[in-house]
């Protein structure tokens, strides 16, 4: 079979690839990370590179090499790698009691002699049982296998009884074992995950004081099998052996980010002993290497729903082998443990009133708490908000526009995120934009984008200027191209706004079928709680005039920051927390949207702005 040598520019990486393949896997190969939101199907366009001998862009997925060349990859194509995440609902750091389901226990073990021939195993448990008398004590199969090198590495002292420290889980489990000697052994780590459709975010967390001591995130790598969980259950369907690599892709973004946050602060891997996941419901199967197939299709069952707990050792995560990844408890359908967090996080079922928490992401998870009864649903409201499947869309980090306005006194106000020329617009700016599109007639109730002509007398001139045409369609030009970053226009499509439309549809519907169910009306709403990275930087004013969020006065409208992300670290370090969640998840009523007959009607009516 016929190869071809692909160097990378300005990278400067070579792989060699077999002939068939496209340059979306030779840049994979390359361990280059392009955008491919649609998956690789090639209608995205947000994979473009430029072959060598060539002006034009073509689609990395549709562009099959059949000679030697060299291919630049432009900065507007690369997966953006540095995000701007919050996690910071509630206060991690005061609001929540420090009562893991780890402890660290020191103990003093008398070494063997001949004439005292116990076990080693025996040593450690009479140990334990003089320290916390009238306990029972087990090892984990890992730590048994450890015992003896452990015990005499350090431990063991020659005619003295030798301190050591043991890290017992909740059911006395002996899963850690370290020399009492060294000052750094006093540690004991955990990682809380909010394991996103689009992005990936991981908390080192201190498990003896409860300090988050850092945060990291990623683009969750799954994105090159598509945006959406639709198409990565898909991909496990169609592809041989393509449920385990959708688990071992997860695995490894894990622990990448746990290796980042380990290096940043000079800490041991092997201190990590327990990691929580909270993500949606495909997200949590693909995790733990479960069938999605069923979630995929109706009734939408899930494969599992319950908190559980997997050792770190046998699904590949570097902490302690004896570690645990704990996956938390989900709800039914489509309804994971992300959304089981944010109840926990925002505490809403205490809340007097009827009260609304909305998550929104790829996918947009709703609660509503009233009277003592919690519901729920899920509803797909895509990556736009995410800045997928905009045309100069893109995620919250450097150079993306996040707030627009317009005044008659300043003209166009515009923020990107840390303050340089804009390359694009993130989820909040694009909301921003499209409000004030309508708000001055440049946008009609319909959605669609009116030509110069159309404008009504009014509309200032400002807004006329920057109309334009984009594949046959009008366009407005958010950032003219001698202001960019990208030495390019920035604008806003006819298509942008459809998909926008698509997704705040999606949301307000779920949230009117919820109120239905409760026999309530927006009238009886107290609170609206926005979760996520994304609610984070939404103005409410604009999410109120898009048709985002109910019409509540603003003042109801309350972020709670990224409170997937609280919630796994209230997981993580109070046991109490740990098992009030999967009350929680019990408690909640889902309310599967596609069987509800009026959903199709008023999603219809919410297209309308």
């Amino acid at each position: 079979m016929d190869q071809y040598r692909i160097k990378f520019l300005p990278d400067g990486v070579t792989v060699t690839i077999p002939a068939g393949q496209n340059l979306l896997q030779a840049a994979k190969a390359a361990g280059i990370d392009i955008n491919s939101s649609c998956g690789g199907k090639g209608n995205c366009d947000k994979c473009l590179v430029i072959p060598s001998g060539s002006e034009v862009p073509v689609r990395a997925c549709q562009f099959f090499p059949d000679c030697d060349m060299s291919v630049s990859v432009p900065d507007t194509s690369r997966r953006n790698k540095i995000m701007q995440i919050m996690a910071h609902g509630l206060n991690i750091n005061t609001d929540i009691e420090v009562k893991p389901n780890l402890k660290l226990i020191e103990v003093t073990v008398q070494a063997p002699e001949v004439h005292d021939l116990r076990s080693d195993a025996r040593r450690l448990l009479n140990a334990l049982e003089d320290t916390l008398p009238g306990e029972d004590f087990t090892f984990s199969a890992t730590m048994l296998r450890e015992l003896p090198n452990i015990m005499r590495a350090g431990i063991y002292q020659e005619n003295a009884a030798g301190k050591a420290l043991v890290v017992l889980d909740n059911s006395n489990r002996v899963i850690g074992l370290k020399t009492a000697d060294n000052p750094d052994s006093r540690k004991l780590f955990g990682i809380a995950v909010d394991l996103g459709t689009t992005t990936m975010v991981a908390l080192l967390v201190d498990m003896i004081t409860g300090n988050v001591i850092d945060r990291a995130a990623c683009s969750n790598p799954q994105i090159s099998h598509g945006d959406d969980i639709i198409s990565r259950i898909n991909f496990t369907m169609e592809t041989p052996g393509g449920l385990q690599v959708m688990q071992e892709i997860s695995i490894r973004a894990i622990n990448e980010l746990i290796g980042k946050l380990c290096n940043q602060h000079s800490l041991d891997p092997l201190d990590i002993y327990e990691v929580v996941a909270v993500g949606n419901a495909t997200m949590q199967h693909l995790l733990a290497g479960v069938p999605v197939s069923q979630i995929g299709i109706a009734p939408y069952v899930a494969g599992f729903c319950s908190l559980i707990n997997i050792e770190a050792q046998s699904c590949g995560l570097i902490i302690n082998p004896a570690g645990q990844l704990v996956i938390a408890p989900g709800i039914a359908g489509h309804i994971g443990g992300d959304t089981v967090a944010v109840a926990l996080a925002s505490e809403i079922e205490y809340d007097s009133g009827a009260n609304l928490a909305v998550d929104i992401g790829t996918n947009g998870e709703i609660i509503l708490a009233h009277d003592g009864r919690l519901f729920c649903c899920s509803t797909a409201a895509g990556p736009a908000f995410e800045g997928a499947r905009i045309l100069h869309g893109m995620r919250a980090s450097g150079g993306a526009i996040e707030k627009f306005s317009f005044n008659d006194q300043t003209g166009f106000v515009i923020d990107t995120i840390e303050k340089g020329p804009a390359i694009g617009i993130c989820g909040s700016g694009l909301i921003d934009i499209i409000a004030c599109l309508l708000d001055n007639s440049v946008i009609d109730e319909t959605g669609r984008m009116l030509s110069a002509d159309e404008l009504p007398e009014n509309t200032p001139a400002e807004f006329r200027d920057r109309l334009c045409q984009h594949n046959d369609q009008p366009a407005f030009i958010v950032i003219p191209q001698n202001c960019s970053g990208t030495r390019e226009n920035i604008i806003l499509t006819q298509k942008d706004i459809r998909q926008v439309q698509l997704g705040k549809a999606a949301i307000a519907a779920g949230i009117e079928v919820l109120l239905h169910t409760a026999g309530l009306t927006y009238n009886d709403i107290e609170r609206v709680y926005m979760a996520g990275a994304f609610g984070n930087y939404l103005h409410p004013a604009s999410a109120r005039r898009v048709g985002l969020f109910p019409p509540v006065p603003l003042d109801k409208i309350i972020s709670i920051g990224n409170a997937a992300s609280t919630g796994a670290v209230a997981m993580l370090i109070n046991r109490s927390l740990r098992k009030h969640a999967s009350t929680l998840a019990d408690l909640m009523e889902y309310i599967e949207l596609a069987a509800r007959s009026e959903f199709q009607n008023i999603y219809a009516d919410k297209m309308l702005f």
